[in-house]
């Protein structure tokens, strides 16, 4: 089983040379008795050849002579020539100027002082110094499944922290023969003996004195599929063998024997350690998914350690000046005097650990601990890390009162600063001297973790995923061939780069920070990124661009690993500011990416009103001010998806704009998903935290491009446009082009074409305040269409296949599927409450009771969207208990071309909506109110496994239809409750023109249609007047009051003669207005409602309350005989013909749509009606007659994709 070994591992080449001379002092000077005495006289000329020897040698002569030289520092066999006592001693004989190489081996234990190289210069290709510590030990993991020796080295934890501890589950306690191995071979090449030469055994040498760092690998149980991270760094800080030794048996020959222990550090200042907590609930702390309870033996058998073990520590290492190949290896700069900061008289002796100034420099496994300004600070100088570093514990600390108990939070210490420098992060190719896996970068419980000024870190660009660090092809077996670069527990960033550059093909992991990472006018390039559990924000960008999957290549498709883009129960996931959230485009994106994960985030912020204090949990992704972010396989889960109120819920005491992606200030956000990793957007599971929430928000001027398979659920609204911005859903683009290549869209990959389904408890689209809906190319109506809608005359003028954006294959599988819910208090009614958190609430839901059965393979969270289900089954209609769809308010706009609809929900013919009711009262609505405006043109309607595929909407009325002609009783007899003064049909109660038809028995005769021709599945509301909302039916005796047919009297109306214990039921007359429908007789309002300012004839007079007409003479009275009817069009706009465009296909998808082009009996036109053929009658018709209009086509409407 191979173990760490350095015993020959060099850079350098090894000599055998060793120095000359060196100065003596003092000089011999001669008296009278020696003079003229031949010895005595040559001994001034000794030394003199001596100081010139000393003199050739500090220049670096004679470099020809010399083939290398190792020197050794060691307690025992001092010479000063070959063997030294300190490390100063060793480098003061080294020359000013090296022409060959010098290796130094460190054999002591114990505290070696200081390292400084000042000005030293390098000529020859073969010059350099290498410094090696021989009292340094590795404990691997290696290549294989821990507890399987025949794959790996073993390095095991065998006993782990208590969950309350210091450091939670920290390794107190580990096996490790690849260690006990190690520290028995550690020997010095140069003079041939081992480092514990003269005692007894290692045991007593490396028990002596440590500075020892234990943690479980970044991929740290073999086969867990969770992050095994350790959550701090154990270690043993040990001065003399009278305290706790790193071994505990006397033997290290023994392999159940190798036992060693480690304990997490404390010192007085941990009260102010960072403690990650849910602001909603701060007794909950924020923690990584591990196991919290203290484990032994077995329970630990896959999990892994590793780390660096030193038998001895530097004060300081300064590097100034130096430029040639320098090689520091397994060094650790303690800057505390002693091992314990809490007993005895502790100082902070060091100010830099490593402290390196326009220099090149390696620094190879080293750690720095215990500094006051930063671990090691880099100036105008390039350093690679190699095979690990660990900056721990680096801040300044103040005694007040108890000893040494307070942080320096005005300090920025960093455990890496580097200004004006480049550094390279390596690892070896070679599993004895530590594979990437065991090549530890952890930066951990400094202030700062990472502070890069104009900087570069940086991993070589021939390593990436599937190679090792040389380039060469490997299988990375359990994540042993991959690099992770760690910071966590820092005060403050974890990662802070200004003006710099981070580029790596390998992992970065920023975790349990108070900031992740931070950019400023700074780029960040990472193969791999997992960011979890940082206070505030996860990263946070001004002026920067985030590249995630920088080499554009799947990596994990499971693991620990997996979601190799992956942010976890951040306070805030992503805050951008001027900046790009981007990946790395290439073709076929679907084989280069998977998940993308955005889950958990609980930051709130609070807002005071009047003495009283709301909380909200903060968006998970912010887009703001000009900033683009472009997000490819997401799946945005809310932190109570899944579970119900708990000490962790999620805070929704206010509205929030965008609780996933808020996109605001002329900024733009693609949610693009994918056929295997589609898009999800999940919000809380209670519907009280839904119904306020816009899980995602465009903002003043900004635009949010939803494409490829999408499912958002659990909200309010699905998706808010407001302030001149825009939602779009449509196929993938780039550079404003469908980006079929980028994204494999074609019919042999029609699982990436966008396929959205919208699961909503208030309304799924909204647009407000100028803002526009744009949902285009969601399937291909050439696809599913009669060939009677393309034949002479009928000949579309949108070709998707040649003039537009998109051919067939890219789009003809796309959808956009709504599952809308009401707006209403969900506890009234248990199903409702429970229906609030499809998917994840996993049951069939009767909508009243609540009653249901579980059906996991309908209901079960999963990677794919919402299935498109058999309508029969009623499992749309589940899914979804109709209501608002689409609204759009406050001068928006929506355009609606060329998008299959695949509904399956029961047909809704009721007259209005009602979820009390029976299926047909679930309408789904299309609100268009006020000044907004509505085109829709090229709808299909249908789904394979309901009418054979997508259909023109014409074709699929057998499924969906509106209500019946006229209004009619129980019995089917057409009402009469209307004024027999109403314009074209008298007294008849009509309702929908198109609809079912009725014989009247009278001089109306049948009136309708005889089979519906008021097809569609949706509906369109406009807006209404106020007024409409005081006016309802009159019940009394649990039935709606109707006048007497005939009436005795003329003035007869339902506000002359309902009973007065009747009660108002106001809900039907303002939606039936808004579909252009009339009421079916008299309704009234209410006018007792106090002071006679707030009551409806003050606001309204023209409403006529019953009480102020019945005052009038009856010959009034007989006059005002329709004051409690009020015909539609005295109830909404006079304009909304202008603002809602159809063709032939959108008048046959929404079923009062033909209604709504007639303004008959006192209703209004509502929509305008045009056909989207180029012959005549068309809006692309243009007269072929010369002298008759010739070479002008429409002048209603414009399209650069169509030819009008």
């Amino acid at each position: 089983m191979p173990s760490f070994n350095q015993l020959n591992d060099f850079y350098l080449a090894q000599g055998t040379s060793q120095l000359l001379n060196s100065w003596t002092d003092p000089v011999y000077k001669f008296d009278s008795s020696s003079f003229y005495n031949w010895e005595q006289d040559n001994l001034p000329i000794y030394d003199l050849e001596d100081r010139t020897n000393l003199n050739n040698e500090m220049a670096g002569y004679p470099a020809s002579a010399v083939d290398g030289m190792m020197l050794t520092v060691s307690a025992t066999g001092v010479d000063n020539k070959k063997v030294f006592s300190t490390i100063e001693n060793a480098l003061a004989a080294v020359p000013n100027t090296i022409r060959f190489p010098i290796i130094i081996e460190v054999c002591t234990s114990g505290q070696l002082g200081g390292m400084h190289l000042d000005n030293k210069q390098f000529e020859g290709s073969g010059a350099g110094l290498e410094i090696i510590n021989r009292g340094f030990a590795k404990i691997l993991c290696g290549s294989g499944t821990q507890g399987t020796p025949a794959l790996g080295p073993s390095s095991l934890p065998v006993q782990s922290e208590s969950g309350s501890g210091v450091d939670g589950s920290s390794i107190i306690m580990f096996s490790s023969t690849s260690l006990s191995a190690a520290m028995l071979e550690s020997s010095s090449i140069g003079v041939s003996t081992t480092v514990w030469d003269g005692l007894a055994n290692a045991r007593d040498y490396w028990n002596h004195f440590s500075r020892a760092f234990v943690l479980y690998p970044e991929w740290g149980n073999a086969n867990a599929a969770e992050n095994g991270r350790t959550i701090g760094t154990s270690v043993n800080f040990t001065d003399d063998s009278a305290t706790t030794p790193i071994f505990l048996r006397p033997s290290i020959q023994i392999q159940e024997d190798n036992l060693f222990q480690v304990t997490p550090y404390q010192d007085n200042s941990a009260s102010s350690d960072i403690v990650i907590t849910n602001p909603a609930n701060s007794s909950v702390e924020m923690r990584p998914n591990m196991t919290m309870a203290p484990m032994f033996g077995a329970s630990l058998k896959l999990s892994r350690a590793t780390g660096l073990v030193y038998s001895n520590c530097l004060s300081g290492v300064s590097v100034k000046g130096c430029h040639g190949q320098i090689f520091i290896r397994g060094f650790c700069v303690d800057g505390g005097s002693q091992g314990s900061m809490i007993t005895g008289s502790p100082t902070q002796r060091t100010s830099v650990g490593f402290d390196i100034q326009n220099s090149e420099v390696l620094l190879e496994n080293c750690a720095a601990t215990r500094c006051k300004d930063a671990g090691v600070e880099i100036h105008n100088s390039d350093v690679t890390l190699n095979r690990g570093f660990l900056a721990h514990h680096n801040y300044e600390l103040e005694s007040s009162p108890n000893t040494l108990d307070k942080k320096v939070l005005s300090n920025p210490t960093a455990g890496l600063r580097a200004i004006n420098s480049n550094i390279t992060l390596s690892a070896a190719a070679q599993v004895d001297w530590g594979l990437p896996l065991d090549s530890p970068y952890c930066f951990t419980r400094n202030i700062v973790g990472i502070d890069l000024r104009n900087s570069n870190l940086l991993t070589d660009p021939e390593y990436v995923y599937g190679k090792d660090v040389l380039g060469n092809t490997r299988t990375s077996t359990y994540g042993s061939q991959s690099l992770a670069l760690q910071t966590f527990l820092n005060l403050e960033e974890g990662i802070l780069a200004k003006e710099s550059l981070i580029s790596t093909g390998q992992r970065i992991s920023s975790f349990q920070n108070k900031i992740g990472i931070s950019l400023d006018n700074s780029i960040c390039e990472t193969a791999e990124v997992t960011v979890d559990h940082n206070q505030d924000v996860g990263v946070k960008a001004t002026n920067s661009t985030f590249n995630y999957n920088k080499n554009a290549a799947v990596s994990w498709t499971g693991g620990p690993w997996y979601p190799t883009t992956n942010f976890l129960a951040n306070g805030q996931h992503i805050v951008l500011n001027s900046s790009k959230f981007i990946p790395t485009d290439v073709d076929d994106m679907p084989s280069k990416y998977t998940r993308f994960a955005l889950s958990g985030n609980y930051g709130v912020g609070s807002l005071t009103d009047d003495a009283t204090t709301t909380i909200q949990t903060l968006p998970a992704v912010v887009v703001d001010n000009g900033s683009y972010m472009k997000a490819v396989g997401t799946k945005s889960i809310n932190n109570m998806a899944t579970v119900t109120d708990t000490a962790n819920a999620y805070k929704g005491e206010r509205s929030i704009k965008g609780s996933a992606f808020r996109v605001i200030n002329s900024s733009r956000l693609d949610l693009y998903g994918l056929g295997t990793d589609a898009t999800w957007v999940i919000g809380p599971r209670a519907w009280g935290q839904q119904q306020s929430n816009a899980g995602v928000y465009a903002g003043d001027g900004s635009h949010v491009l939803i494409a490829g398979p999408t499912t958002i659920c659990q909200l309010g609204i699905d998706a808010l446009a407001e302030n001149n911005s825009t939602i779009e859903i449509g196929p993938h683009q780039k550079n404003g082009v469908i980006d079929a290549s980028g994204y494999a869209l074609s019919a042999a990959s029609p699982s990436n074409q966008t396929q959205v389904n919208l699961h909503a408890t208030r309304s799924c689209l909204v647009a407000n305040k100028n803002s526009i809906l744009n949902m285009h190319d969601l399937g291909d109506y050439h696809k599913g269409w009669d060939n009677k809608y393309f034949l002479a005359g009928e000949l579309a003028d949108y070709d998707t296949g040649t003039t537009g954006l998109n051919t067939s294959s890219f789009c003809a599988a796309g959808y956009l599927q709504f599952y809308p819910n009401p707006f209403i208090n969900y506890d009234t009614y248990v199903g409702l409450k429970n229906q609030a958190a499809y998917p994840t609430g996993g049951i069939n839901i009767n909508k009243i009771t609540g009653t249901g059965v579980a059906n996991p393979t309908v209901r079960r969270l999963s990677e794919a969207p919402f299935p498109i289900v058999d309508r029969t089954s009623n499992s749309v209609s589940d899914a979804g208990f109709g209501g608002m769809c689409v609204r759009a308010v406050n001068d928006s706009q929506v355009n609606v071309k060329n998008v299959t609809f695949p509904t399956g929900w029961e047909n809704t013919s009721g007259a209005y909506y009602d979820v009390s009711s029976g299926n047909c009262e679930l309408l789904r609505i299309w609100n268009i109110a006020d000044n907004s405006q509505l085109h829709a043109s090229y709808l299909s309607v249908g789904n394979a496994t309901w009418t054979g595929g997508p259909k023109h909407p014409q074709d699929a009325s057998g499924y969906y239809y509106g209500p019946s002609a006229l209004w009619t009783s129980d019995t089917g007899t057409g009402l009469s409750g209307a004024p027999s003064s109403t314009a074209d049909t008298s007294g008849a109660s009509v309702l929908d023109s198109y609809g079912d038809g009725v014989d009247t028995k009278g001089t109306l005769g049948y009136y309708g249609k005889t089979s519906p021709e008021n097809i569609g599945p949706f509906r369109i509301y406009v807006g209404v007047d106020p007024k409409a909302n005081y006016l309802g039916y009159p019940v009394a005796g649990g039935m709606t009051y109707m006048p007497p047919v005939p009436k005795a009297n003329a003035y007869e109306s339902m506000g002359f003669t309902f009973n007065a214990n009747a009660t108002l039921i106001t809900g039907p007359p303002r939606q039936l207005y808004a579909q252009g429908y009339a009421t079916s007789g008299d309704v009234s309002a209410i006018n007792n409602q106090g002071p006679n300012w707030t009551n409806a004839s003050s606001m309204y007079p023209d409403l006529g309350a019953s009480g102020y007409i019945l005052d009038l003479p009856l010959d009034q009275q007989v006059e005002n005989v329709a004051s409690s009817f009020y015909y539609t069009a005295d109830m909404i706009p006079a304009d909304t013909a202008a603002n809602i465009w159809l063709d032939e296909s959108a008048i046959n998808t929404f079923a009062n749509a033909k209604n709504g082009l007639l303004g008959s009996s006192g209703r209004q036109k509502i929509f305008s009606y045009y056909s989207t053929t180029k012959n005549y009658g068309g809006e692309a018709f243009a007269t072929p007659d010369a002298g008759f209009g010739l070479g002008l086509g429409s002048v209603n409407l414009f399209d650069i994709d169509r030819d009008l």
